[in-house]
């Protein structure tokens, strides 16, 4: 488990643009910086967005590189117990250059790249993926 002081977490948090935050369980527990966002779709229903690396592959061969993804997923929050459920994968969607290593500072520039709006667009290219028929519902609301 790694190991997190609040200046730190405050420190990388001001880093991020387009209301992205650091995903502290995700450092905690795996290590990883990741940068989230949460969107509501309904009293019930978030996107969530993370923005982090997933090491590049050659066929069946990992070449040590990290690719940059951001992950969709859509919640079900019962607002009672605040526990909430996610089905399925979600999208997997590669939004930049692969580096040689994780870069959190690239990561910081593309959440200012994939904004709340951006990440709606891409939510309804890919909402077979998420099982999403409540984002076009959503999207049809807000006009």
């Amino acid at each position: 488990m790694a190991r997190l002081t609040k200046e730190q977490a405050l420190k990388w948090d001001a880093q991020l643009s387009g209301g992205y935050h650091l995903d502290i369980q995700k450092y905690v527990v795996w290590g990883e910086k990741t940068a989230s966002l949460k969107i509501e779709l309904s009293e019930d229903k978030i996107l969530e967005a993370n923005l982090s690396y997933r090491e590049e592959r050659s066929g069946y061969r990992y070449t040590g590189r990290q690719k940059p993804i951001l992950h969709l997923s859509i919640w079900n929050v019962n607002r009672e117990t605040g526990v909430g459920t996610s089905h399925g994968l979600g999208a997997f969607i590669d939004v930049g250059e692969i580096q040689d290593k994780k870069n959190w500072k690239h990561l910081c520039a593309l959440s200012g790249e994939y904004t709340a709006e951006k990440v709606m667009a891409l939510a309804a290219e890919h909402a077979g993926e998420l099982g999403a028929s409540s984002i076009i519902d959503w999207l049809e609301k807000a006009g």
